[in-house]
C-alpha cells in the first residue's frame, strides 16, 4: 500500500512571505501591465495619427489632380496613380486604387495582401475605415478612402507595415517581464532574508517556552530586542523566574514534608515498638506485680508520648494550612497568670523556680489560646533545660516594639542547634528528649504561632550559659 506523503507545513514567517511575495507578483503584474498597454496604446495612436494625417493630405492632394485631369480622360489616371504609388513607396507606404469595385493600381506585393476579406473596401464617399490585417509578410495598416462622388467611384487605401511597430512592443513586454521577473527574484530573497531575520527572535522565544514545557525551568529567551519580540521574551522570562521560583518553593515544601512524614514515621516505631514489645511480654510471659507495674507504665509513657506527638502534629498542620487567625485585643496580665499556672507543676516537679514579671503593657492583638501554648511552650522547654534549683523568668517589655521573652541558665544551645531550630523533630539530644516525651514539634509550633500572630521569635543562647528566647512584634 502506498503511503501518503505528509503534508508540508510552513512556519508563520514562510506564510508571511508567500503572502507578500504574492501579493506582490499581483501588484508588479498589474503595475508593468498598465504600464505595458498605456504605452503602446498611446504608441499605437501617434503612429496612427501620423498615417491618418498622411493618408488625408494625399486624399485631398489626390482628389485635386483627379478633378484636374477630368477633361483629359480617364487615360490620364493610371499615371497618376503609378506617380502618387511611387511616391508613398520611398516613404515605406504603399497604395491601392479602385475604380468602380475594380482594382485599377496596386503597389502591394503579393505577400503584403491579407488572406481576409477586404472590409475597408466598403467604405461610403466621405468616410474613413482604417483596419490592421495579418498577412505572410507581417501585420499591415489599412486606411481606406473613398473619393466624392462627383469624381467617380473611386476607393483610395493606404497601407503601413506595423510589424516593425509591434514587434518592438513584443521586445518591450519581454524586457518588462525580464525586469518584473528580476524584481521578483530580488524582492522575494530580500524578503525571505527580512522575515527569517525578523523571527529569529521569536524562535528563541518558542524555544524557551518548550524547553519551559518539558520541565526546563532553567531555560530562558536570550533576546535583547526593544521591541515586541523583547517585550515579548521578558515576559516569558519573568514568567520563567516565577514558574522556578514557585517550583523551587513547592520543592521545597515536598521535601520538608517528605522528612517530615519520614521523621514522624520514625517517631511513632519507638513508642508503638514499646508498647507492642511489652504487650507481648505480657501476654505470653507471666509476670510479677512488679513488672506488670513497670511494664503498664512504660506502655503508658509511650502511647501519652505518641498522642502527644499526634496532637502536636495536628496543631502544627492547622496553623499552616488554616486561613489567618482572627486577632482580637489579649489581656497580657491574665495571659501570664494563665501560663504560670499551667506550668507550676513541671517546674515544682523538676525543681525549677518559675519567676513571671509584671505586664509591662495591657493588651496584644492575636488568639489568647495561641499565645497561651507559644509561651507555655517556651517556659517548658526552658524548664527542661534546667538543672534542679535553676531558675525561669517569664516577662514582657516595649522596647521598639512589644515583646515577650523567656530566659533560663540551663545547658543552653550550640551554634548549630540555634540554626535548625525550627525545624519539625529536629532535636540536639535525641535520646534525653524521646526519655522527656518531647519529639522536635514543639519549637516548630512556636515558630508557626508567631508567624501567624505577625511576630518573630528569636533564640539567643550559648552552651552551659542558658536561653533567653524571644517573641517580638511587628506593631508596637
Amino acid at each position: 500500500m502506498k503511503q501518503k506523503t505528509p503534508p508540508v507545513k510552513l512556519q508563520f514567517w514562510q506564510k508571511a512571505c508567500a503572502v507578500l511575495w504574492g501579493a506582490f507578483l499581483v501588484c508588479l503584474a498589474m503595475v508593468c501591465g498598465a504600464v505595458y498597454f498605456w504605452g503602446k496604446e498611446q504608441s499605437y495612436e501617434s503612429e496612427l495619427s501620423a498615417h491618418l494625417n498622411d493618408q488625408a493630405a494625399m486624399i485631398q492632394q489626390l482628389a485635386k489632380d483627379v478633378s484636374a485631369l477630368e477633361s483629359r480622360g480617364s487615360s490620364a489616371l493610371p499615371a497618376l496613380w503609378r506617380v502618387y504609388g511611387q511616391q508613398y513607396e520611398a516613404h515605406q507606404a504603399a497604395l491601392e486604387i479602385y475604380e468602380n469595385g475594380q482594382q485599377a493600381y496596386s503597389g502591394l506585393s503579393e505577400a503584403c495582401i491579407p488572406q481576409a476579406r477586404r472590409q475597408e473596401l466598403l467604405v461610403q464617399p466621405g468616410q474613413r475605415m482604417r483596419l490592421v490585417y495579418a498577412t505572410p509578410a507581417g501585420r499591415r495598416l489599412f486606411i481606406a478612402a473613398a473619393l466624392p462622388e462627383s469624381l467617380g467611384q473611386i476607393v483610395v487605401v493606404y497601407s503601413a507595415d506595423m510589424e516593425p511597430f509591434y514587434r518592438q512592443w513584443e521586445q518591450i513586454l519581454q524586457l518588462l517581464c525580464l525586469a518584473g521577473g528580476m524584481a521578483a527574484v530580488v524582492y522575494a530573497a530580500v524578503l525571505y532574508a527580512l522575515l527569517r531575520w525578523m523571527y529569529q527572535p521569536l524562535e528563541k522565544v518558542t524555544s524557551a517556552a518548550r524547553a519551559l514545557g518539558c520541565g526546563q525551568f532553567s531555560a530562558r529567551a536570550a533576546v535583547n530586542r526593544k521591541d515586541e519580540f523583547g517585550e515579548l521574551a521578558s515576559a516569558l522570562n519573568g514568567m520563567a523566574d516565577t514558574v522556578q521560583s514557585q517550583m523551587g518553593q513547592l520543592q521545597a515544601v515536598a521535601d520538608q514534608r517528605q522528612r517530615l512524614l519520614e521523621n514522624m514515621a520514625h517517631e511513632l516505631r519507638t513508642p508503638l515498638a514499646a508498647v507492642s514489645g511489652w504487650a507481648e511480654t505480657m501476654r505470653g510471659v507471666h509476670l510479677s506485680p512488679e513488672e506488670q507495674a513497670e511494664a503498664l507504665d512504660s506502655i503508658l509513657f509511650e502511647s501519652r508520648r505518641a498522642a502527644e506527638l499526634s496532637r502536636r502534629m495536628l496543631e502544627l498542620s492547622v496553623l499552616q494550612h488554616d486561613a489567618a487567625i482572627e486577632k482580637k485585643p489579649v489581656a497580657v496580665p491574665q495571659l501570664l497568670q494563665h501560663v504560670q499556672t499551667a506550668m507550676l507543676p513541671l517546674a515544682k516537679n523538676r525543681g525549677v523556680a518559675l519567676q513571671v514579671g509584671e505586664a509591662a503593657f495591657e493588651t496584644v492583638p492575636g488568639d489568647g489560646a495561641l499565645l497561651e501554648s507559644l509561651l507555655g511552650n517556651l517556659c517548658e522547654n526552658a524548664i527542661k533545660a534546667s538543672s534542679p534549683g535553676g531558675v525561669v523568668r517569664l516577662g514582657c517589655e516595649i522596647r521598639d516594639k512589644k515583646c515577650f521573652w523567656v530566659r533560663d541558665y540551663g545547658r543552653g544551645m550550640s551554634r548549630e542547634t540555634l540554626e535548625n531550630l525550627g525545624q519539625p523533630f529536629y532535636r540536639e539530644d535525641k535520646a534525653r528528649s524521646r526519655r522527656e516525651g518531647g519529639a522536635g514539634l514543639g519549637v516548630a509550633l512556636c515558630f508557626e504561632i508567631a508567624r501567624q500572630h505577625g511576630a518573630r521569635l528569636q533564640y539567643f543562647s550559648r552552651p552551659g550559659e542558658g536561653t533567653l528566647a524571644m517573641v517580638e512584634f511587628e506593631k508596637a
